[in-house]
């Protein structure tokens, strides 16, 4: 085993060679390598899930009252996370508030700045 240096990137080739004191009619089979490519290391993921939750009916003229849960299960938290709900033209924006970041509405859409969602973090 052998360990990579960080700073690495690109083809590694690691070459091997046999001798011996006693004469070899065949030197060609004497000499092996091995090529590597070396990757950067895979960035930790964050895993976004959405869901959205509101009424089955609502009255004509009424009020209706959308909850949105975001979700983060992956191993690293998510940066610069913006949620953008469109609403319907047959309704009109009439506030939204979040547990972290803003939301501020424009035209039909309403746009939540969260920022960074922790990993195994809820953020409604």
């Amino acid at each position: 085993m052998v360990q990579v240096d960080e700073t690495i990137r690109g083809l590694i080739t690691n070459a091997v060679e046999v001798k011996s004191d006693t004469p070899d009619p065949d030197l060609s089979n004497n000499v092996a390598a091995a090529r590597t490519t070396v990757q950067a290391p895979n960035a930790a993921e964050a895993n976004l899930g959405l869901i959205k939750t509101g009424p089955a009916t609502a009255a004509a003229g009424g009020q209706l009252v959308y909850t949105l849960i975001i979700s983060n299960t992956g191993p690293a938290r998510a940066a610069g996370v913006v949620v953008s709900d469109t609403l319907p033209l047959a309704l009109t924006f009439g506030g939204a508030s979040a547990t972290q970041g803003t939301c501020t509405p424009a035209g039909q859409t309403v746009t939540c700045n969260l920022e960074d969602v922790a990993a195994g973090n809820l953020s409604p």
